[in-house]
């Protein structure tokens, strides 16, 4: 796995470009353990080598067939590298994962202003400019850097509410081909009103819950429950490919191989689809 760190639009981004030789690629699909148990212009401090043609030569001898994008924060990061090598292990597929850290997680991932749940900071209206981000720096930046085609599938997710951020965004945009939405915010003030009156414009949606989630005294972040599951009725009865999987425990659990796991069934889908 080649792991890369740069800035896009002054955006740090942490970029893994799968190989052959990474488990599951060279030898066919490996299974990961379950969860439940502006431009390349501005790119700067590489962590392995492969500049310019160099890097797209040795992407092209196979090619990625996907592109993820996920938002992360501080907590992401420290398992990145294993959310990484999952998805490698269970799709089997080569793909670019491109992470770019948010600086303010309320903020920058929410889709309108809403009071605070817990703690005392309130809910921002970020997401149109961090989508605009994803859009039109983060997605033709890494392609340009490491050759990656732009008729690949760019498949959108991430953790928590960085995947309500990924089902907002595969509503808003046509930009994507799947959303991998691991313990998404659908409890958060207007979602549901907003999923029951517009379609998102993808192909595929996984979507996932620790089975203890919904136990907590916050009553709007106990609605969980109910919500996801209305959310996958949605997205069914709107003809959509969708799944709906229940981890074991809460919402703190093993974050990075529920996200793989969210990731590579998109990936698996998207390309049973072809």
């Amino acid at each position: 796995m080649k792991k890369e760190h740069f800035m896009i639009d002054n955006v740090a981004c942490t970029v893994y470009t799968s190989t052959p030789a990474d488990s599951g690629l060279a030898g066919g699909p490996g299974a990961a353990g379950d969860p439940g148990d502006a431009g390349a212009g501005d790119a700067s401090e590489a962590s392995s080598a492969g500049r310019g043609d160099d890097a797209a030569a040795g992407l092209n001898m196979r090619g990625p067939k996907f592109l993820l994008v996920q938002a992360v924060d501080d907590h992401d990061l420290e398992v990145l590298d294993s959310e990484a090598d999952a998805i490698a292990d269970e799709a089997g597929e080569p793909f670019v994962l491109a992470a770019f850290k948010v600086s303010d997680w309320n903020v920058d991932l929410s889709p309108w202003e809403a009071p605070a749940v817990f703690g005392d900071q309130d809910f921002g209206a970020g997401a149109e400019a961090t989508l605009a981000f994803v859009e039109d720096a983060l997605i033709p930046g890494v392609s340009a850097r490491l050759g990656v085609s732009r008729q690949v599938p760019v498949v959108i997710g991430g953790y928590s509410l960085a995947g309500l951020f990924a089902l907002w965004a595969g509503h808003r945009s046509r930009s994507f081909a799947a959303i991998a939405a691991a313990s998404p915010s659908v409890w958060f003030p207007g979602w549901m009103d907003l999923t029951k009156s517009t379609c998102p414009s993808v192909r595929a949606v996984y979507l996932s819950l620790g089975d203890r989630e919904e136990k907590t005294c916050n009553q709007l972040m106990a609605a969980v429950g109910d919500c996801i599951k209305e959310q996958e009725r949605i997205l069914r009865g709107r003809g959509i490919p969708v799944t709906l999987e229940w981890n074991k425990g809460n919402h703190f659990k093993h974050p990075d191989l529920r996200t793989a796991r969210a990731f590579a069934w998109c990936m698996k889908t998207l390309g049973d689809a072809e």
